[in-house]
């Protein structure tokens, strides 16, 4: 029997209510279960794990008022690649793969049919409204998956830069920048190597006042080989190269060797004395079992 936590239905008004339908509704160490819009994905190491959740989303979902219109079963694998996608488990099997979920307000596209993920994570909520909160002027958003972060500073007025070594995930971006009726002008999409990039960057002298730092643990980029435990220093000196004095820098992993903590301890290696961090609390749904550990580094 699986054990583990649903989410309060008081917890979960808390979270609706700014318009919010993307978030963890059951969370334990080895499975878990999230809601995305009008559907629930179970994460789960098995078929019969799955199942029993299955059987246990509409009893915890009713006191929030919610039940889905499809269901879908990702088996949790070691590595990402053919297995683990999203099998239908019900619904209706003519449905888009893709639909649209909201977080504060905003509105983005997942996708149940390309890949390991649905392109949209909901534990970053909580920073992604702080950098709402600092309404930057220019936002660079490294390794920008689908450009989450990039339209929460957008709709603040921001200009964005997004680099990606997939240009797959950068179209699927530009979708979440027309979702919330979000001019293109004053936003790049670049398909190119982060790392490599940023140091163009900083030989044209440009400069940013917020800087995403969200890179897989592991990832290629044509021949070039990144891991997050070997390749955290030279990202943040790129990043402390093109800060300007006001920038935020967040500094997020979902590697499991790594929290806020550690760092925290890597980055003030790097960064000058007296640069404040600072650790956004972990919404509700995941605090139990957070995916990714985060920390911002503050002027």
């Amino acid at each position: 029997m699986t054990t583990g936590r649903w989410l309060s239905p008081e917890a979960a008004q808390g979270i609706m209510s700014p318009g919010t339908d993307a978030f963890r509704i059951f969370q334990s160490p080895g499975a878990w279960v999230d809601r995305f819009g009008g559907s629930a994905v179970v994460s789960a190491k098995s078929a019969g794990e799955a199942s029993e959740l299955c059987r246990g989303i509409s009893e915890n979902t009713a006191g929030f008022g919610w039940q889905p219109a499809r269901v879908f079963f990702r088996e949790l694998v070691k590595q990402s690649g053919g297995v683990g996608c999203f099998e239908l488990v019900s619904g209706d099997p003519n449905m888009p793969p893709t639909q649209t979920v909201r977080e504060d307000g905003l509105r983005f596209e997942v996708n149940f049919s390309t890949g390991y993920n649905t392109g949209f994570f909901a534990d970053q909520r909580a920073n992604r409204k702080l950098l709402r909160s600092r309404c930057a002027k220019r936002v660079l958003n490294t390794f920008a998956h689908t450009c989450s972060f990039s339209v929460a500073a957008a709709s603040t007025g921001a200009a964005s830069t997004n680099v990606d070594s997939a240009k797959a995930f950068l179209e699927r971006g530009r979708r979440n920048f027309s979702l919330n009726g979000i001019s293109m002008e004053g936003h790049r999409f670049v398909a190119e190597d982060s790392l490599a990039y940023m140091r163009r960057l900083a030989k044209r002298g440009e400069r940013f006042d917020a800087i995403i730092l969200d890179p897989p643990t592991f990832g290629r980029s044509g021949r070039r080989e990144f891991r997050f435990d070997r390749d955290f220093p030279d990202l943040l000196r790129a990043a402390w190269d093109l800060a300007e004095e006001s920038c935020a820098i967040l500094l997020s992993t979902n590697s499991s060797a790594w929290d806020a903590s550690g760092l925290e301890r890597a980055s003030r290696e790097i960064l000058p004395a007296g640069t404040v961090f600072h650790a956004e609390p972990v919404p509700v749904d995941f605090s139990a079992h957070p995916p990714s550990s985060s920390v911002w580094a503050l002027p």
